[in-house]
């Protein structure tokens, strides 16, 4: 009866099936679509600008965590890769975890070159983290998050309970704080991508907004940078 119930388990983490697409703004304005798929233990992400964004500042940047066995919702990926194109600046790279002797293996293959560091076990890249607070909402929550080698702690703080208007449909939703403190030594700030990591600093603050209910969608986000805020918008679903 364990084996059969662990086989059922098993097979659902690899049958379900996600997809969520956000519109990222500013000042009013959609500047980049982004789409998140979720399916057979992997978390991919598509993001790419859109409109006169494209001549301002370019982006078509991919993503993909693969997750060894996701049952548990933890969200901790063996592997993290990232293929970014901007205006100026690409990175291809990927990321190796090995949890078991708290080290990492970056891989640049843009630049041919490697970096082994030592990691928190339960470090997760800024997607996966996203997915983790998701499924695990209480009042605080800390976490670690790997940004191209440069380690941070995170806290999610509650804040409160907001009703959110999305295609003239009422969600209740759970308001959360996430902020960061670095625990790497390093000071040097290499340039990167702009979804991820210009998102992790010391003085900077991301608001997130959770649907509560059973699917915990992440509706909405605020990013606080001047002198206007960045604005992801959830818009659809398909399972």
């Amino acid at each position: 009866m364990k084996k059969i119930s662990f086989l059922i388990l098993f097979l659902a983490s690899y049958l379900y099936s996600e997809t969520l697409h956000f519109d990222i703004s500013f000042v009013g304005i959609t500047v980049v679509k982004a789409k998140f798929i979720y399916r057979d233990n992997s978390l991919q992400v598509f993001a790419k600008s859109t409109g006169m964004a494209k001549l301002l500042k370019s982006l078509d940047n991919k993503y993909i965590a693969k997750y060894n066995d996701n049952s548990d919702s933890l969200f901790l990926p063996s592997y993290f890769k990232k293929d970014i194109a901007q205006k100026d600046f690409y990175e291809k790279r990927q990321f190796a975890y090995k949890r078991d002797i708290t080290t990492a293996r970056m891989l640049d293959f843009i630049n041919n070159k490697s970096k082994e560091y030592k990691i928190p076990y339960d470090i997760r890249d800024f997607f996966s983290t996203l997915y983790y607070l998701r499924y695990h909402q209480k009042d605080t929550l800390s976490f670690y998050i790997d940004a191209n080698t440069v380690l941070w702690k995170g806290s999610a703080v509650f804040i409160k309970k907001e009703k959110i208007t999305m295609d003239k449909k009422d969600y209740l939703t759970r308001k959360y704080q996430i902020t960061y403190k670095k625990i790497s030594k390093e000071n040097k700030k290499e340039n990167s991508d702009m979804l991820t990591n210009n998102l992790v600093g010391n003085s900077k603050t991301l608001y997130l907004w959770f649907t509560e209910d059973k699917n915990h969608l992440p509706i909405k986000a605020k990013f606080k940078m001047k002198p206007f805020s960045v604005f992801w918008t959830l818009n659809s679903v398909k399972n």
